[in-house]
């Protein structure tokens, strides 16, 4: 994988905070599977009082940090400021959140977003790259 600055990266080299413990997706069928889900209802109802109670929200944040010209990747659960970028982000909404010593700095950073899943922006997807592989078929014929 090609990172910016032609920096060179591993799936190895990302730390990555699963949104459940492991140990939930050893469920041998659906229902053992809620059960089990059902377990971490606790954790995360006192996590998003917590963050809420302090004017924050939790977001599941990627990031990428270059130290000493080696990157730092994170993904990882995280309590945020419910007015910053990524806290204001709802729905299946995506967003990028770009901070630079040269150029865009925490108070004024560079933002990119988009739609995420669902029906709205995945239908209409699916319907065109099904009428595009239906295009190329009947073109070979």
């Amino acid at each position: 994988m090609r990172a910016p600055r032609g920096l060179v990266l591993n799936f190895s080299d990302i730390a990555i905070e699963p949104f459940v413990p492991a140990e939930y997706l050893t469920a041998k069928n659906p229902n053992e599977l809620i059960t089990m889900l059902k377990k971490a209802d606790p954790v995360f109802s006192k996590r998003v009082a917590e963050a809420k109670s302090k004017g924050n929200v939790l977001r599941y944040v990627a990031s990428l940090e270059v130290k000493n010209k080696k990157p730092i990747l994170q993904v990882q659960l995280k309590e945020l400021p419910k007015d910053r970028p990524l806290g204001v982000l709802s729905g299946t909404g995506n967003k990028i959140v770009v901070v630079t010593a040269q150029n865009y700095s925490a108070e004024k950073p560079y933002i990119v977003e988009a739609p995420g899943a669902g029906p709205a922006v995945t239908a209409p997807q699916n319907i065109r790259r099904r009428d595009l592989f239906g295009a190329t078929e009947r073109k070979k014929n």
